[in-house]
């Protein structure tokens, strides 16, 4: 990954990853063998380590954010929402107290209620929801997929 000005425009380069999502991939083959979701799981969940060991929580941890490359090996994608766990709070910040964000239904509770207080916890715990998505198909709470149904 690289970061540069380009004729007075920031660029952030990243590398290419061919292959499918898990969100896709489940899609095209219905629920996955234990097996290959514990491993996709697994990897994910090394991926996150490193980002934790690093001060990050990437905060938006759900299937469309897994890449599987034809090598079998999952990429966590899209650190757009990822935030420096104890990253001091500025002034005009996009995200305020008691604001959140995030995919609701991979979603940890208290991520919804302040996305700018969680830590590793909330990654492992849409982690969770991942898993459960890949084996049995469906987010493992579906009527409860906007936020305000998680704050009610």
């Amino acid at each position: 990954m690289d970061a540069r000005q380009i004729e007075g425009t920031r660029v952030l380069v990243t590398e290419f990853v061919a292959g499918l999502d898990v969100g896709t991939l489940a899609q095209r083959c219905g629920p996955l063998g234990v097996a290959e979701a514990c491993e996709i799981a697994r990897q994910a969940a090394v991926g996150l380590q490193a980002a934790h060991e690093h001060g990050l929580v990437h905060r938006d941890v759900k299937p469309g954010n897994l890449m599987v490359t034809p090598e079998g090996q999952v990429k966590l994608l899209d650190l757009g929402l990822a935030r420096f766990q104890h990253e001091p709070t500025t002034e005009g910040e996009l995200t305020g107290t008691g604001q959140s964000m995030g995919t609701p239904d991979y979603m940890a509770p208290e991520q919804i209620a302040d996305s700018r207080a969680v830590d590793i916890r909330a990654d492992i715990y849409s982690l969770g929801c991942t898993l459960f998505r890949m084996l049995a198909g469906q987010v493992p709470l579906p009527d409860r997929s906007t936020a305000r149904q998680w704050t009610s």
